[in-house]
């Protein structure tokens, strides 16, 4: 429900590395941009191994598959 608002910007990362991508592109689009945005983040609670993020995957990520 939250991606219904034009001007957030709603993800559910698995992986540390997901997360990590997620913040870098939102902290630069909201602060250096100046971007009218929000992100929604709802990141998952497991104990279990992270991937290494492909390399490349960035912008994947970033557009919400990979």
């Amino acid at each position: 429900m939250a991606a219904t608002f034009p001007s957030c910007k709603a993800y559910a990362p698995a992986f540390a590395g997901e997360m990590a991508v997620i913040v870098d592109h939102g902290m630069r689009e909201i602060l250096l941009e100046q971007k009218d945005v929000f992100y929604y983040v709802t990141p998952m609670n497991e104990n279990y191994a992270q991937p290494n993020l492909p390399a490349g995957a960035e912008a994947d990520v970033v557009n919400g598959c990979y």
